[in-house]
């Protein structure tokens, strides 16, 4: 007679490994677009007054 009682084994599933990832906050670049346009401005009027006070120091040498 054959016996009842099996031995049924049930696999268990492979072990995941799971990660949880950082969130990611978005870059601000309004203070980099300000500081370059800042810059893009000011080097023009750096560069303009250089030469207007190198162009009085010449016109007060040569009088």
């Amino acid at each position: 007679m054959a016996s009842n009682t099996s031995n049924f084994v049930v696999p268990l599933p492979p072990v995941v490994k799971v990660e949880v990832e950082e969130q990611v906050v978005p870059k601000d670049f309004r203070g980099y677009l300000t500081r370059a346009l800042a810059w893009t401005a000011l080097m023009p009027l750096f560069m303009l007054a250089f030469m207007h006070f190198s162009q009085l120091t010449h016109t007060a040498a040569s009088r």
